[in-house]
Formats: structure tokens, sequence, C-alpha cells
């Protein structure tokens, strides 16, 4: 038995410890490959916060991108439930996503400015999963493929869905199928042209 004031648990019996033949924990979440993935660039601490931020950022970016085209296509199939469901998980991952530059704002632009150099060309202007966000949003540009060209599997999915209705073009569909007046123009559109809203049905 342990001592009342003693700082120790012991490891319950029938907790697995043997994963030579079975998957852990670190084994699903690919651990291994997720946690050697931050390489600075220079010999600066603060560096390392600066990667994580925004390694930790684009994850986050990737998994609303999920959502949202889940949500797309359930629109599109009439399971709105659904979609209502995931539209609101994607405001709580924006959510986090912005209580994440809290972090951030510890680094002084005088820290950034020592290994900022480094970096070269780099920048999250060039996120494709901020790109992606966009695309599906509604917010189309068919300029800022230009900056994936270098990715061709990368490029190829944004041109996809730059190409494919937004989340803005479902919805505004679905209403006009259920009664709502809106222009003709607004509905059958080249949907990589950046949406251009009427006197009758602005943005």
């Amino acid at each position: 038995m342990n001592c009342p004031h003693q700082n120790f648990r012991e490891l319950e019996k029938d907790i697995h410890t043997d994963f030579k033949d079975d998957m852990s924990y670190g084994d699903y979440l690919q651990l291994q490959q997720v946690l050697t993935a931050q390489k600075p660039l220079s010999d600066q601490h603060d560096e390392m916060l600066f990667i994580v931020i925004h390694q930790a950022s684009e994850l986050w970016l990737k998994l609303a991108g999920h959502e949202l085209s889940a949500a797309i296509q359930n629109m599109q199939d009439g399971d709105f439930g659904h979609a209502f469901k995931v539209i609101s998980r994607v405001k709580q991952i924006f959510n986090q996503l912005t209580q994440s530059w809290n972090i951030l704002s510890t680094l002084t632009p005088v820290d950034y400015l020592k290994f900022r150099d480094a970096l070269g060309h780099s920048s999250g202007f060039q996120s494709y999963g901020y790109r992606k966000l966009e695309f599906l949003l509604g917010n189309k540009n068919q300029d800022l493929l230009k900056v994936h060209e270098s990715n061709e599997a990368v490029h190829s999915e944004l041109k996809s869905i730059l190409e494919a209705p937004s989340l803005y073009d479902v919805t505004i569909s679905i209403l006009a199928k259920h009664g709502l007046a809106v222009d003709e123009n607004q509905l059958n559109r080249d949907f990589s042209q950046p949406y251009r809203g009427s006197r009758d049905f602005p943005l």
C-alpha cells in the first residue's frame, strides 16, 4: 500500500505495456514523424516556438478544410444537420487558431528578426491550407495558384477547388431551389472567378 503522503502511483496491472507487435498511441498518431519535423535553420532559441506554432496552425487548417469540404458535400446531398455540425466545428477551430497567436505574441519583433533571414522567401502567404480555406469559402483568385506551381499535387487540388462551387455558391443555389429570388447569373457562372454581388442579391 502506498503511503498517503508519497507522490507515487503504481501501474495498474491491466495496463498494456508490450507494443512489440501491437500498435501504440505513438504509432497511431505517427508521433515519431510529427515530433521530429521541427528543423530550425538557426541557433536562435525562439525559432522552435515559431516552427511549432505554424505547424500546429497548419494542422488546424487541414482539419478546417476537411470539415468544410464535408459541409459542402453534405449540403449538396441535403444532409443539413451534419453540415451545420461540422460548420460549428470549423468555428471552434478558428477560435483555437486565434488563441494560438497569443503564444506567438511572446516572440518580439527583435527576436524574430534574429532568424528571419534564414527563412529565405518562405512566408505564411504560401500556406496551402489557408489558400484551400479561401477557395472553399468563396474567396477565389486564380492568380494565387502561381504560388503553388512548384508542387504539382497541391496545385492540382487547389485548381479543382478553385473551379468548384464554394460553400457560399452551394448555399445560394439551395436557397434558390427553395424559392429565394437569386439572379440566374449568380447561379450559373464561372466558379473560379471572384463572386460579384448584384443589386438584388449583394455580397
